[in-house]
């Protein structure tokens, strides 16, 4: 019974977020050193108190923050101030993606970019005709990009202007990562009439195929992949798993924290996960046992990126932390 109070609970704030990720589900790719630190999580103000969906960043201080009822904002000094971006759009965001200082892509049923910085947005092609919301956005350059919307991955060369489906044989996919230009994950599920399944898809060609790689009885909630071999993930009957060869097997490493919403490592051996509850628990030994690192109670932290050697979790109640 707990089990499913909690699945309900964890139903109620995807919804809620229309989905939390995405955890864009598309997590940020970082590089795969080890890299540890002692400091704390510190609570930055992020200018609002509206829930908190996604998170990019393309170095230590250049990111972008979005969130419900339109809510973008912008830092250039690693989260200490936020420039509150006006879009010209007031429904919530699911997914953001920052590709430089100028370029940035916003999304939910369609996907908008800005090429000054946040001054303007404008929508991009015609993702909105597809249903479903859009949980991951990957821009490789100005003209290749990649999103995740319901069972369909698209892909652009020519900037958003046209959409090719270059998959349609998922379940449903809520996360991406892309560990190179050329290799990607995305996760995702279904959970009915209380039973659950799970699946991840690849692709080596930058997008423009893909191929299920791994089936499982449990929608999944949460991936992260340290390089394209080495990658972990947790479902929704909170148990950890771990690939070393690029998913094609995988091996159950421990049961963690129930409601967990992200996860990311640093190092083989060096890894975060955050939660429904409000806390992000750490392991220093690969994922076998979980320690609690900072917690804020009732406040659920959608979202946790490791980059340039800085870890900055976003959650419910405008939250922003930081871990430098």
């Amino acid at each position: 019974m707990k089990k499913n109070n909690i699945f309900f609970k964890l139903l109620f704030v995807l919804l809620l977020t229309s989905l939390i990720s995405c955890e864009k589900e598309m997590l940020d790719t970082n590089s795969s050193e080890e890299y540890d630190s002692n400091a704390p999580f510190v609570k930055l103000n992020s200018q609002t108190t509206q829930i908190l969906t996604d998170i990019s960043f393309i170095n230590k201080n250049e990111g972008i923050i979005c969130g419900s009822f339109g809510f973008i904002a912008k830092t250039s000094d690693g989260g200490n101030s936020w420039s509150v971006l006006n879009s010209g759009i007031n429904h919530s965001f699911l997914s953001a993606f920052m590709l430089d200082s100028k370029t940035l892509y916003l999304a939910r049923i369609g996907i908008y970019k800005s090429s000054n910085s946040g001054s303007t947005f404008s929508p991009l092609g015609v993702l909105a005709d597809y249903s479903n919301s859009i949980f991951g956005i990957c821009f490789f350059n100005q003209n290749e990009g990649v999103v995740i919307k319901g069972n369909l991955i698209l892909k652009t060369r020519n900037g958003g202007s046209t959409w090719d489906i270059k998959y349609d044989q998922a379940e449903n996919i809520t996360k991406m990562q892309f560990t190179s230009k050329t290799v990607g994950y995305a996760a995702g599920g279904r959970s009915y009439d209380f039973n659950s399944r799970g699946e991840i898809h690849k692709t080596t060609d930058g997008g423009d195929s893909w191929q299920q790689i791994h089936l499982t009885d449990s929608n999944i909630s949460a991936f992260y992949f340290l390089n394209s071999e080495r990658g972990f993930y947790i479902n929704y009957n909170d148990e950890l798993f771990r690939t070393v060869d690029g998913g094609k097997t995988w091996r159950l490493l421990s049961t963690v924290e129930r409601g967990a919403l992200s996860l990311c490592f640093t190092g083989e051996n060096i890894g975060y996960l955050s939660t429904y509850s409000g806390k992000i628990l750490k392991t220093i030994d690969g994922g076998i046992s979980w320690n609690v690192e900072c917690e804020h109670p009732n406040t659920p932290i959608n979202k946790i990126i490791f980059v340039d050697k800085t870890m900055y979790a976003i959650g419910n109640n405008g939250l922003i932390l930081v871990k430098k």
